[in-house]
């Protein structure tokens, strides 16, 4: 797996969305930030899906995996973590490292779930 341009597509990506947060509507931010999720999902889609449902299989199975894009998002996904049965707590897609970290509702834990050895992908 090529890591520094999986790393350098969701810095871009991560950028875009935090300019499209600031800014608000922004029509040539928003189809830059489509054009590269685009991208993501093209070129890294299944390796990143694979890695979701891992994280899922693990943590939280129960669960219906969403879109790759929510987990990337601030507000991440929620789930119902066997870790804290019967909450809902966000599972986020963190990148620099690549990691996935599943934050209680109190946002007083962080815990990474899976961290991605991108050297080995």
């Amino acid at each position: 797996m090529e890591d520094s341009k999986l790393s350098r597509l969701l810095s871009k990506i991560r950028t875009i969305k935090t300019h499209l947060d600031l800014i608000g509507t922004d029509p040539l931010l928003q189809e830059s930030y489509d054009d590269e999720i685009y991208q993501l999902k093209r070129r890294y889609g299944g390796y990143l899906s694979d890695l979701i449902f891992e994280v899922y299989d693990d943590v939280c199975s129960d669960c219906e995996i969403q879109d790759l894009e929510a987990y990337l998002s601030k507000e991440g996904v929620l789930v119902e973590a066997d870790d804290f049965p019967g909450v809902q707590a966000r599972l986020k897609m963190k990148i620099n490292p690549l990691r996935f970290e599943l934050i209680s509702p109190d946002e007083k834990i962080q815990e990474i779930v899976k961290m991605v050895d991108m050297a080995a992908a």
